[in-house]
C-alpha cells in the first residue's frame, strides 16, 4: 500500500503538471512547492521500507543457510529467499522512481519560479542545490542555474556553469542551444564592451545555426519541433536585444538586420502560441521602429537609441 506522504506528493505533482499544461505558471509554483514540502516524508518512508526489505532478505538468507545444514526444508527456504529478494528489488525500484520524480519536481519548481519572477534567482539556486556541483549534474539543471546566475548578475559564474554543455557531443541539441542562449543572455547583461557584444552575438548566432541544421529542410526554423521553435524565438529575441541595445544602434545595416531578426522571432512565437513572447517581440519592434523614425526625421539616433527602455 502506498503511504500517505507518497500519495500527497503524487497528488501535488499531478496538480502541478495540469497547471503546466494550462500555462498557469504561478499555480505550478504553488503545487510543485507543496510537492517538495511533502517529499522528505515520502522519501523517509520509502527509504525505511527499502531498509526493512533488505533486512528481511538477509534474515531469509540466514535461515536458508541454517536449513542447508539440516534444520529445515531447502525448497521452502529457497522460496522465502526468492520472495524476499523480489520484495527488496521492488522496494529499491520504488525508491529510485521517487527520487527521480522529486528531482523532476525540483526542476519544474525552479523553472516556474524563474518564469514568474526573475528576481527570485537566489531561490532558484537554493532549490537546485541538492543536485550538487559535480560533472554529472543534469543538463537542464545546469541551464537553469546558469540562467539564475545571469539574472542575479553573477555573469562569470553563469558562463562557467553552462560552458561544459556547449561543445559536448553527448549533450542533446535542446540543452546545447539552451546553454548558448544563456551564454548570449549573460553577455547581453554585462557592461556593453565590444568583447561582450561580439561574444553574445556569436553565441546567439551559433545557437540559431544549430537550430537551422535541426530543421527538416535545413533552412526554415518553422520546420523545427515546437520546443526548438520556442528556443529559436527567445534566442532571436536576445540576438535582437544585443544588436539593438548593445551594438552599433546608429548603423543602418545593423538596425535593418535587427528588424529581420525580430520579425522572425515574432513569427516563431506566434507558431508556438507564446503570447508573452509575442508581446515582448512587439515591444522590441516598436522601440526599433521608433529609432528608425527618429533617424529618418532627423530626430537623432546615437548608439544608445535602443537604450534601457
Amino acid at each position: 500500500a502506498r503511504s500517505m506522504p507518497a500519495l500527497a506528493l503524487s497528488a501535488c505533482c499531478n496538480a502541478a503538471l495540469a497547471a503546466q499544461r494550462s500555462v498557469a505558471v504561478s499555480t505550478v509554483v504553488v503545487h510543485s512547492g507543496n510537492a517538495l514540502a511533502v517529499a522528505p516524508r515520502a522519501l523517509a518512508e520509502l527509504s525505511a521500507r527499502s531498509r526493512r526489505a533488505r533486512a528481511s532478505l538477509r534474515a531469509a538468507k540466514r535461515n536458508a543457510g541454517g536449513d542447508a545444514n539440516g534444520e529445515g526444508s531447502n525448497s521452502e527456504s529457497d522460496a522465502n529467499v526468492d520472495e524476499a529478494a523480489a520484495a527488496a528489488v521492488r522496494a529499491d525500484a520504488e525508491l529510485d522512481r521517487l527520487r527521480r520524480r522529486i528531482d523532476d519536481i525540483r526542476v519544474m519548481h525552479a523553472r516556474a519560479l524563474l518564469d514568474t519572477n526573475s528576481s527570485r534567482a537566489d531561490d532558484v539556486i537554493a532549490v537546485l542545490a541538492p543536485f550538487g556541483n559535480g560533472t554529472a549534474v543534469r543538463a537542464d539543471v545546469r541551464v537553469l542555474r546558469g540562467l539564475a546566475y545571469a539574472y542575479s548578475m553573477r555573469l562569470d559564474v553563469a558562463l562557467e556553469t553552462v560552458a561544459p554543455l556547449i561543445s559536448n557531443p553527448d549533450v542533446d541539441i535542446e540543452s546545447r542551444v539552451n546553454a548558448l542562449w544563456v551564454t548570449a543572455f549573460a553577455h547581453w547583461r554585462r557592461s556593453p564592451s565590444d568583447a561582450d557584444r561580439r561574444a553574445g552575438v556569436a553565441a546567439a548566432e551559433r545557437a540559431i545555426s544549430e537550430l537551422r541544421s535541426a530543421a527538416t529542410d535545413r533552412r526554415s526554423l518553422m520546420r523545427c519541433s515546437k520546443p526548438l521553435r520556442e528556443l529559436a524565438g527567445k534566442t532571436l529575441g536576445v540576438l535582437a536585444g544585443i544588436l539593438q541595445e548593445r551594438f552599433a544602434a546608429d548603423d543602418d545595416a545593423v538596425l535593418a538586420r535587427c528588424e529581420t531578426v525580430l520579425e522572425e522571432s515574432y513569427a516563431l512565437k506566434q507558431s508556438t502560441n507564446d503570447l508573452v513572447g509575442q508581446a515582448i517581440a512587439c515591444g522590441q519592434l516598436g522601440r526599433l521602429h521608433l529609432q528608425l523614425y527618429k533617424r529618418s526625421s532627423g530626430g537623432g539616433g546615437g548608439s544608445g537609441g535602443g537604450g534601457s527602455s
